[in-house]
């Protein structure tokens, strides 16, 4: 069920990765002007509806594309206002969340590098890619990686649901209390740097978390 949604700003296309088929639908969000107006003034909020300017109470996606045109500088700004505003929103962690770089073909025009993309993608903790849909440049890949990160997610949701449920059943049948060793503060340490190191070299690879 997709609620506040029409032909209008909702589009699917079926997408088939590792020889499984999928539709994805993509909706653009109906109250995008209104949305940063409503988030820059807080007294706003009181009179307005709390779904009315929340994408993930009114549509629950599985994934957020957030676009901006790299020849646009100003695109940029209101790009990284909407990924804050996701972080807000919902659990980015159990969300595929890509920033997408709109290009023309113009290399000109282009005042937005892809480094500036890719670092703000970084530091959003989500993933980056650059597109072209006149040229249709990246576009598949796009749509394979959104479908991929799509999955990914949802493995991560059901392994920690199952964690959870395995925790609470330990917790029922003994009471049991564990701390880190040295040995194993250790190595947790040394996954946790290593994982932030890899982070900005992975944040445009669509086919891993």
């Amino acid at each position: 069920m997709r609620p506040f949604a029409d032909e209008e700003n909702e589009k699917s296309v079926m997408v088939v990765l590792n020889g499984e088929e999928s539709e994805l639908i993509f909706i653009e969000h109906v109250h995008q002007d209104e949305l940063l107006q409503h988030t820059r003034n807080p007294c706003q909020a009181l009179r307005s509806p709390p779904t009315l300017f929340n994408p993930a109470a009114m549509y629950r996606p599985d994934a957020y594309l957030v676009v901006y045109n790299v020849c646009s500088r100003s695109s940029l700004k209101v790009a990284k206002e909407y990924l804050s505003l996701i972080h807000r929103w919902d659990n980015v962690d159990h969300k595929a969340v890509i920033m997408v770089g709109n290009k023309t073909d113009l290399v000109r025009h282009r005042t937005v590098t892809t480094d500036d993309g890719r670092c703000l993608a970084t530091n959003e903790r989500v993933k980056f890619i650059e597109t072209s849909a006149c040229i249709n440049h990246h576009v598949d890949e796009l749509l394979a990686g959104l479908l991929h990160q799509i999955r990914l997610k949802n493995q991560i949701s059901y392994k920690e649901s199952c964690k959870r449920e395995s925790v609470r059943m330990r917790g029922r049948n003994s009471s049991c209390t564990s701390s880190f060793s040295g040995c194993k503060a250790k190595v947790f340490l040394k996954r946790f740097l290593r994982k932030a190191c890899s982070r900005s070299r992975s944040c445009d690879d669509l086919h891993v978390l």
